[in-house]
């Protein structure tokens, strides 16, 4: 069997860099001989241990967890859910190997899918690497509250995301009105879920910040 990588995504309908091809199916246009694969992005290097050890640890975490969420889901009926666990327990299951390198032709997208979070936080930092870099002094910044109980989750979200609203226009108008230098920024909301507690803890401004 013949192997074809494309990177460009002008050529074969190629889905573009290894960052970019979360979310889509399939190795990319069929041959029309069973005998050649046409492969998409830059793969994983198999010689690279730290990155396929962290790639397995996340593999096995998933499906530890599918399997018991597929119970959950099943015990309850939902089979919507039912469905999208089960999408997930075999994300990125089958892989190809060309010259020394690993591809998988299926990500299943899904939130609670640890491969394809992997991929979309490569995404976000390579989108805002850019900006970061444009910036002469940054500093990184991350403030916390006190964790709540999941009712609580969706209005103490709604309370984080008005504070930082209200400090962004805050600053404009300042600087606006020349009393205040520029303020400008990245921020991201993060959540850890305490499994013993039950609770969950808001991280919130976390991000980089420039001013002058």
């Amino acid at each position: 069997m013949k192997t074809q990588t494309i990177i460009s995504p002008k050529k074969k309908g190629g889905l573009g860099e290894s960052f970019n091809t979360l979310g889509f199916s399939g190795t990319g246009s069929k041959p029309e001989s069973g005998d050649e694969i046409y492969l998409m992005g830059k793969g994983i290097d198999l010689g690279n241990l730290t990155v396929m050890e962290r790639r397995a640890k996340r593999k096995l975490l998933t499906k530890t967890m599918m399997l018991l969420l597929l119970e959950i889901a099943k015990e309850n009926e939902n089979w919507k859910w039912h469905a999208r666990f089960e999408s997930t327990l075999h994300c990125q299951d089958e892989q190809i190997t060309a010259d020394g390198r690993s591809y998988t032709d299926f990500y299943c997208k899904q939130r609670c899918c640890l491969m394809c979070l992997a991929n979309r936080k490569a995404q976000i930092i390579n989108s805002y690497l850019p900006i970061v870099e444009d910036m002469a002094d940054p500093h990184f910044v991350t403030l916390t509250v006190v964790s709540v109980k999941k009712e609580d989750l969706d209005t103490r979200v709604d309370e984080i995301v008005e504070a930082i609203r209200t400090l962004i226009a805050r600053y404009k108008k300042r600087h606006q009105r020349g009393k205040q230098i520029k303020f400008y920024g990245l921020w991201s909301l993060e959540s850890n879920f305490n499994p013993k507690r039950l609770t969950y803890n808001r991280k919130h401004g976390t991000g980089c910040y420039k001013s002058g």
